[in-house]
C-alpha cells in the first residue's frame, strides 16, 4: 500500500514531464513548419520569376522566328513572281526596244516611268503582304507591313507608296501621317 501514493507521484512527474517533452517537441515543430514553409515561398517565388522569364524568352525566340521565317517566305515568293513578271517583261521589252530605235524618248521620261514601275511593284506587294497578313490579325500596323515586306525596298519607298496609294484611295489609316503605329485598312 506504500507504494500507491509513490506510484501516483510518480505518474505525476511522469505525466508532467510528457507534457512538457510534448509542448517543446510542438514548439520545436512550429518553428521548424515556419522555417520550412518561408523556404517553400522562396521557391516558388523563384519559379514564378523563371517562368516569366521563360515566357518571354519564348515569345521573344518565337517573334524573331516568325519574322525571319515571314521574310524568307515573303522573299521566295516575290522571286518566284518578280522571275515571271521579267520573263513576261522581257517579251515586252523586246518590242519596245524596237519601237525605241525609231523613237528615243527623253531620259526625264524614263525616270519617271521607272520610278512609277517601282511604286506600282511595291503597291502590288503591300496588296499583296497585307492580305497575307490579315487572316493572322485583326489589325495590321504599318510597322507588321513593312517587316513582312521584302529587305531590298527601304522605307522611304514604302511609307511613300503607302501615301500614293491614300491619295489613290486604295488604303487608308486614322492618324493624319502614316506612322508605324498606324492601323491600314483597304479600301
Amino acid at each position: 500500500m506504500e507504494n500507491i501514493p509513490v506510484l501516483g507521484q510518480t505518474s505525476q512527474l511522469l505525466a508532467s514531464g510528457i507534457v512538457l517533452l510534448a509542448l517543446c517537441l510542438g514548439i520545436i515543430f512550429y518553428f521548424w513548419s515556419l522555417n520550412l514553409l518561408k523556404k517553400i515561398e522562396l521557391l516558388i517565388t523563384k519559379m514564378r520569376q523563371n517562368i516569366d522569364s521563360l515566357e518571354s524568352l519564348s515569345q521573344s525566340i518565337y517573334e524573331t522566328a516568325y519574322l525571319e521565317m515571314k521574310k524568307e517566305t515573303g522573299y521566295f515568293v516575290q522571286t518566284k513572281t518578280e522571275i515571271a513578271q521579267k520573263t513576261d517583261q522581257k517579251s515586252d521589252k523586246e518590242s519596245e526596244e524596237q519601237e525605241l530605235f525609231s523613237v528615243n524618248p527623253k531620259p526625264e521620261q524614263s525616270s519617271k516611268t521607272e520610278e512609277k514601275d517601282k511604286y506600282q511593284s511595291i503597291s502590288e506587294l503591300i496588296v499583296r503582304y497585307f492580305k497575307d497578313l490579315l487572316p493572322e490579325k485583326e489589325q495590321v500596323t504599318a510597322q507588321e507591313l513593312v517587316y513582312a515586306m521584302p529587305n531590298r525596298y527601304s522605307l522611304a519607298d514604302i511609307y511613300r507608296t503607302l501615301e500614293v496609294m491614300k491619295e489613290n484611295n486604295q488604303i487608308s489609316w486614322e492618324d493624319k501621317s502614316i506612322s508605324p503605329q498606324s492601323i491600314l485598312k483597304m479600301e
